[in-house]
């Protein structure tokens, strides 16, 4: 009862004043906690799932994930790993890639192992009843710190329709599968992983989390302590670096933002130089994508490129077992992209008429479906939900600003649109205008994550993060709302100067974490392989090194991975931050 509640909290006050820890940082932590879904009851003597200790096997294989886009880089991987003295294997389903197009041969790799008949659907007839399927699936959610509806949504496939940003086909890996079905492919996904990995132990997992399958044996690993990477491009998209869990954290990052935090406290006050391209190459770099889109002749080469494809899959007798599309419903969507990318292009510019002294807050959307918002932040991937909170808790005059990503790859359903439009403080900016200047004249920028709220939050600007992994949250003028009502609090709060830092200060936070975000990472040879696609032939011998070290330097030390969001939080003072903004 309350007496017992008061008595806890009492437990808890002194216990953290004895240790020197706040107790803000305590129900941080707890919240965060409860984010990631970390059930502590988990590892009860009682519980039937057994969950033994794993220790690391640091002599155990490399094992690769198939990532298509990898594949030249894989292949030069695993043959230098095994001159080098260590094991490889390869987990695939489908096709391997074809070695007469890419760097690649099976012969690279000690043991395939392809899972494609697991992905295959259970008959609706041999199914067991849906009382002992749901049972075990709870049981393996337990006793594996794995959301199963989580994993389902954050598929592509299996999840479709969960996508409420975004209007896709049904690809026939989804038309396999009703939703029992889905539950019991999630189930068999970590039985299957689970032996695999008993038998493997392997000393990392390279992979990219994309799917359900990959997101599974991520989990299943981290429960285990075995390390997984993910390979690609830095921050500044000019390096190569490893990104140390599913939520594609930098490895080091948080040792990475201390050291330069504390270099730069040193230095006199600084004024943030520009990262990357600059604000007109990327205006322009967005406009001619969309121009070279809606010519006439775009959707026409896009149309053959797909029926080549299609072509090639019959005469090989490829069989895509994951994923796929009809090609009716495939022609639809390129025929839909190009219409609609042409009427965008007809936009009159926001800027423009927006009125100078105009307070608002800016909303850049974000790709759907993507991985970035799927699997990095499933506990904010309903972009409406959020414009709604914002539309009703933006301050009395104040507007929000909606703009459309340049790089969509699916049209919105159509209430989309116009949900967003009957919001009379909600302005729609043009697909073509400049997010950063957008940025610039906002009040407070909202995002789930990506490249333009860094900006943003590096630049001095106020953000209001709807994630609680997203890079930004080391700031000291970052604030999460995971609610209504958060988010009521947190845009009051951002809306008074004088409740944030000197822009010195967010300046000074900005460029150490711009700086920390390309720590550990490495310029290549080529930098073809930061485009995230095969090549089809050699990677420089020098690159391959250089990738296969730094893996196994990071397997060496520790790599700062924040497990749970606010880790972090621990470098500024955000009693006041957070007792501010009513959170």
């Amino acid at each position: 009862g309350s007496c017992r509640c008061l008595q806890l909290t009492e437990e808890v006050s002194t216990l953290c004043r004895a240790l020197g820890v706040r107790t803000r940082d305590v129900a941080l932590l707890s919240r965060a906690l409860g984010v990631c879904g970390l059930r502590l009851n988990s590892l009860r003597e009682n519980d039937e799932i057994q969950m033994t200790s794993h220790s690391v096997n640091p002599e155990g294989p490399v094992l690769f994930t198939l990532v298509s886009q990898f594949a030249d880089v894989f292949g030069g991987m695993a043959r230098e790993l095994k001159r080098g003295g260590r094991s490889v294997a390869m987990l695939y389903t489908g096709g391997l890639p074809d070695s007469s197009i890419y760097d690649f041969a099976a012969s690279d790799f000690d043991e395939l192992i392809n899972y494609e008949q697991v992905l295959k659907p259970t008959p609706r007839a041999e199914l067991p009843s849906l009382a002992v399927l749901f049972r075990e699936a709870e049981k393996l959610e337990r006793g594996y710190n794995i959301r199963m509806m989580e994993i389902i949504r954050a598929d592509r496939h299996l999840g479709q329709a969960y996508v409420t940003g975004a209007d896709m086909p049904v690809s026939h890996f989804a038309r396999r599968f009703d939703y029992t079905q889905s539950v019991d492919l999630c189930v068999r996904l970590i039985r299957y992983f689970v032996q695999l990995l008993d038998r493997l132990r392997p000393s990392v997992i390279i992979t990219a989390p994309a799917d359900a399958a990959r997101l599974i044996l991520t989990a299943i690993a981290e429960v285990r302590g075995i390390p997984t990477r993910v390979p690609g491009p830095n921050y500044s998209n000019t390096g190569f670096q490893w990104r140390v869990n599913r939520f594609f954290w930098p490895g080091g990052l948080v040792q990475a933002y201390q050291n330069e935090l504390a270099s730069l406290e040193k230095q006199p006050p600084i004024k943030l130089t520009a990262v990357g391209v600059s604000d007109s190459d990327r205006t322009e770099y967005a406009r001619l994508a969309i121009r070279d889109g809606m010519s006439f002749t775009a959707p026409m080469g896009s149309i053959y490129r797909l029926l080549k494809r299609k072509a090639g899959d019959i005469i090989k007798k490829r069989q895509r077992g994951y994923g796929g599309y009809y090609i009716g419903e495939a022609v639809t969507r390129i025929l839909s992209m190009w219409w609609i990318r042409r009427r965008l292009m007809r936009m009159r510019p926001l800027l423009v008429e927006l009125p100078g002294d105009q307070p608002y807050v800016f909303f850049p959307l974000v790709v759907e479906p993507e991985t970035t918002l799927q699997c990095e932040a499933p506990m904010s991937d309903n972009q409406l939900c959020l414009i709604d909170w914002l539309a009703k808790t933006v301050p009395p005059g104040w507007k929000v600003v909606v703009k459309e990503h340049p790089g969509f790859t699916y049209p919105r359903p159509r209430f989309f649109w116009e949900q967003i439009e009957r919001y009379p403080n909600v302005e729609i900016a043009a697909i073509y205008e400049s997010g950063e200047q957008l940025a610039q004249r906002a009040r407070v920028v909202t995002v789930i994550n990506g490249t333009l709220g860094m900006q943003a939050a590096s630049a001095g600007i106020p953000v209001l993060a709807f994630s609680p992994y997203w890079w930004g949250h080391f700031l000291p003028h970052v604030v999460y709302a995971s609610s209504y009502e958060e988010t009521a609090n947190c845009l009051r709060f951002l809306a008074e100067d004088a409740n944030l830092p000197a822009m010195e200060d967010r300046l000074r936070c900005g460029e150490a974490l711009v700086k920390a975000l390309d720590a550990n990472s490495f310029d290549l040879v080529d930098p073809r392989i930061l485009e995230e696609k095969a090549l089809g032939e050699p990677t420089p011998i020098a690159d391959i090194e250089n990738i296969v070290l730094s893996l196994l330097q990071s397997l060496d030390g520790p790599t700062g991975d924040p497990s749970i969001p606010f880790q972090h939080t621990v470098q500024h003072d955000r009693d006041t931050l957070y007792a501010g903004a009513g959170i």
